[in-house]
């Protein structure tokens, strides 16, 4: 199991990974509002969709109504999380535009 400090964005544009603050916590921002736990739950979307495992296995544990949150990822250690995430924050292909903050 691994643990990530996250800083949400509720009510956002879209729904993406925005990228590492200084202090090591994950940057996100998504569409849904902060309300009846719809930003919680496209949290769990976001993060299962980017790490490639089922929603089941990400839970927020803990700022279920703050923007300060952690998540527990199960059958994911630690280090090949964060691998995950920043191969998805790198740019894509030339002329995409990246996706790093």
């Amino acid at each position: 199991m691994a643990g990530l400090e996250l800083r949400v964005q509720p009510g956002a544009r879209r729904t993406r990974l925005v990228g590492w603050m200084a202090d090591g916590t994950l940057k996100l921002s998504v569409s849904e509002p902060p309300e009846d736990g719809r930003a919680n739950r496209a949290v769990v979307e976001l993060l299962a969709a980017t790490l490639g495992v089922r929603e089941t296995v990400v839970r927020v544990v803990r700022g279920h109504g703050a923007r300060t949150k952690m998540v527990e990822v199960d059958d994911v250690d630690g280090q090949i999380l964060r691998a995950r995430i920043t191969t998805a924050l790198e740019p894509g292909e030339p002329g995409e535009p990246g996706r790093k903050a």
